[in-house]
């Protein structure tokens, strides 16, 4: 059996020898190899190397670039099983599944770009090495030849990361799940104790949160997150505090309530309310001095609740012109300045509010989140 895959014939020497030399003439394909940053090489339609750039050359430390040249993708890396059978590269039992042959066949065959993950098993020099990369396969027609330029980015340590966090949320919400059935027990038993309450509410809260962190990480989307169904003004609130009042933020401090008399029950996501909310909160108190207090108000007019934050203290002027630019923080951390960002993310593209602040030093700082109810 010739190939249990891809096609296994290679083009004659002298046909392969006047391919590369024509690569080797044209100014377009010079210019292409040359910019190219990342990983890339060439190949006809048997899949073999007629060039490849710089960058290939280094990052695989091939000593005579002129050995790689005839070669298919596989054989040039060293691929574990890419010698399995006479043919090399492609037609291996193992090849039906190797994303770089796969991308590279859609090409030749449907004569249209295709992106592959690729894993391959390196063996070099006795020892083995596992790698990821994201190879892309792009036709090209150039002075009446064809051929397909092969893109290759090793995205190993991204694969890394995105299978730990895969396995993190799995097991996290398997715990959480746990929890928030003890915690309902537990409020089942003792129905009229305030705590066994609240740690019922965090229990289902994490859940949520969790759940929605989920939802984020697979479908990069803020459109799969969000969850409307009839809430209160009182279930928001009771949301935002449970979290905010147990929180170090509030050392020393209060928060006073301006509430309307009658309660309003109304359709949104009540768990992406109330992170804005508590957004609000956490950051007015940690501005706030022990002994201070910050003012939760909330407001109904017009068809729309508006809740507004308010503490004494100033926000510069510098500051107030980047406060809800991504990324940016007062803080010299790492890994903050997504707070003020994250209330225009929830408030605003998920929920359809609108999130602002004013900062003065006779009036002190009011951040509004006004929602169409």
């Amino acid at each position: 059996m010739d190939t249990y895959f891809a096609p296994a014939k290679r083009i004659e020497r002298r046909i392969l020898r006047n391919q590369i030399e024509s690569i080797c003439n044209s100014v377009v394909m010079d210019t292409l190899l040359t910019a190219s940053n990342g990983l890339m090489v060439v190949v006809n339609d048997a899949r073999q190397i007629v060039a490849l750039n710089k960058s290939f050359i280094q990052t695989l430390g091939i000593s005579d670039p002129e050995q790689a040249l005839g070669l298919r993708l596989g054989e040039t890396l060293h691929c574990k099983y890419a010698f399995d059978e006479p043919n090399g590269c492609g037609t291996t039992k193992y090849c039906s599944s190797c994303g770089a042959v796969i991308a590279i066949l859609a090409a030749i065959d449907d004569n249209k770009a295709c992106e592959k993950i690729c894993a391959v098993t390196i063996e070099k020099h006795g020892k083995s090495s596992d790698i990821c990369l994201l190879v892309r396969a792009l036709p090209l027609v150039v002075d009446g030849n064809r051929w397909v330029l092969v893109y290759a980015q090793d995205v190993s340590q991204q694969q890394f990361w995105a299978n730990l966090e895969n396995a993190f949320f799995h097991d996290l919400n398997n715990m959480i799940c746990a929890m928030k059935n003890y915690s309902s027990y537990l409020h089942d038993q003792m129905p009229v104790n305030p705590y066994s309450l609240r740690q019922k509410m965090l229990a289902e809260r994490m859940f949520q949160e969790v759940r929605m962190q989920g939802k984020l990480s697979h479908l990069k989307s803020t459109e799969s997150i969000v969850d409307i169904n009839a809430t209160s003004l009182v279930n928001i609130r009771n949301q935002a505090f449970n979290i905010v009042l147990v929180s170090n933020a509030m050392d020393g401090k209060t928060i006073k309530e301006e509430s309307p008399a009658d309660e309003l029950t109304f359709e949104t996501d009540a768990m992406l309310v109330s992170k804005v909310l508590i957004n609000m909160l956490l950051n007015a108190l940690e501005a706030t001095e022990p002994g201070g207090h910050v003012i939760f108000r909330t407001l109904v007019e017009d068809a729309r609740v508006t809740w507004q934050v308010w503490n004494s203290a100033v926000i510069p002027d510098n500051i107030q012109l980047r406060i809800f630019q991504r990324f940016f923080s007062t803080k010299h951390e790492l890994g903050h300045g997504l707070g003020t960002y994250s209330m225009k993310l929830f408030g605003e593209e998920c929920l359809g509010g609108k999130v602002s602040f004013t900062s003065t030093a006779d009036e002190g700082t009011v951040f509004s989140f006004s929602l169409p109810v």
